[in-house]
């Protein structure tokens, strides 16, 4: 006698929920960029995986500490003001490739220009060519997704000194951006904050007053780390400043150690605290000195101390007097875990392991035209390290 047993309505549901839990524990184990690839495997994924819900939990359990790939902008030849950007992926095999005009998919009459790197997110800003007020996005190249920001408020800043973009991936539901402008209503030295809220989709006028700050601190080149947007000042050591972004609040930090030759150094966050590097001459030799903040009430200290002369021994003089503009940016690789400093010399970009002392090249670069010795294709203000992230915007 054989017998048959009917499922319930119930049992179908439990298992349809099982499975469906199952489904999601396993997709949020997987890196990001393979994440792209099974969302054509079935609507269901593609549903599953774009949601905002997988999305934020995806994003907790990845920590962006390693770095993938470099977005980098090349150096405009003098007869044009457009942009083009390669991409460096590090790998085991890194490769470094022009980046199509499709990789950012924005208006066809409209040109870009990646201002920031954060978390998995990209700042980019529209390059019009006639005077008139630009687009700002924010944009996701793993998930392709962009958003047009809302236009600034009528007369609020004038001009823009600095847009920053603020992202924390332990905060994946929200992201902000900080735009810093000259107070209309003043004049010399006096600015004024607005913060552009995700959540809210509007710009908002920071509640504190017009504030004033000598001209040296350095606006457009913000740094967000530890939810507040940092700017240095290149000569006062006690101007530089932050903005925390949760509590409104402007505060002011130590500047970093600064020496007179290099003017300004590479500025940037990795792994949750702020960097700088430093290029510097003393009677022992030639240095990058690479200075970490643990607090702004400790300060900025040593961390290493690169000799130069070791890096580039197979450079001409000639080349290695132009070190100052070499370093593009610092990165926890994605291969193999390496805290590498990412240097540029006419002809190749090589990764120098902070920790083993040990130096390769990572690719080939052609050189700029209209330079006897090799103009630079790239500068460290035109390096976006880049860590793929499921982040909604």
């Amino acid at each position: 006698m054989v017998i048959h047993l009917k499922r319930s309505a119930n049992s179908e549901v439990e298992q349809s929920s099982f499975n469906e839990d199952m489904s999601m524990e396993v997709l949020l184990r997987l890196p990001a960029k393979s994440l792209t690839k099974f969302k054509s495997v079935s609507k269901h994924w593609n549903s599953l995986i774009s949601s905002p819900c997988f999305s934020r939990h995806h994003t907790l359990l990845h920590p962006t500490n390693s770095i993938s790939r470099i977005f980098l902008r090349a150096s405009a030849e003098s007869n044009t003001n457009s942009f083009s950007y390669y991409s460096l992926s590090l790998s085991n095999n890194p490769i470094i490739s022009p980046l199509p005009r499709s990789a950012l998919p924005l208006p066809s009459t409209t040109d870009v220009r990646i201002f920031q790197s954060c978390n998995g997110l990209l700042l980019c800003r529209s390059v019009a060519h006639t005077i008139g007020p630009r687009d700002y996005y924010v944009y996701n190249p793993t998930t392709k997704d962009l958003k047009l920001l809302p236009s600034f408020p009528s007369g609020k800043p004038y001009p823009v000194l600095g847009v920053t973009l603020a992202f924390d991936p332990n905060r994946p539901g929200d992201y902000h951006v900080v735009c810093v402008g000259t107070s209309a209503s003043l004049s010399g030295s006096h600015y004024r904050i607005i913060v552009y809220s995700s959540s809210t989709g509007c710009w908002k006028e920071w509640n504190g007053n017009d504030f004033y700050v000598p001209y040296e601190v350095v606006f457009s080149n913000g740094v967000y780390c530890e939810e507040a947007v940092h700017w240095i000042a290149t000569v006062n050591r006690n101007d530089s400043l932050y903005f925390d972004v949760a509590n409104e609040r402007l505060g002011k930090m130590p500047t970093p150690p600064i020496s007179t030759r290099s003017g300004f150094g590479t500025f940037s966050e990795l792994e949750g605290k702020l960097c700088y590097i430093d290029s510097n001459t003393d009677m022992l030799g030639r240095y990058f000195k690479v200075y970490a903040m643990e607090s702004y009430n400790t300060g900025w200290s040593l961390k290493h101390n690169v000799q130069i002369d070791e890096v580039v021994r197979d450079l001409p003089k000639k080349v290695v007097d132009n070190y100052a503009e070499w370093i593009l940016c610092l990165a926890r690789e994605e291969a193999n875990g390496g805290l590498v400093m990412v240097i540029h010399v006419p002809g190749k970009i090589l990764a120098y392991d902070l920790e083993d002392k040990s130096c390769k090249k990572l690719c080939d670069v052609e050189q700029s035209q209209g330079n006897a010795m090799g103009k630079l294709k790239f500068s460290g203000f035109d390096a976006y390290p880049y860590a793929p992230s499921l982040a909604f915007v």
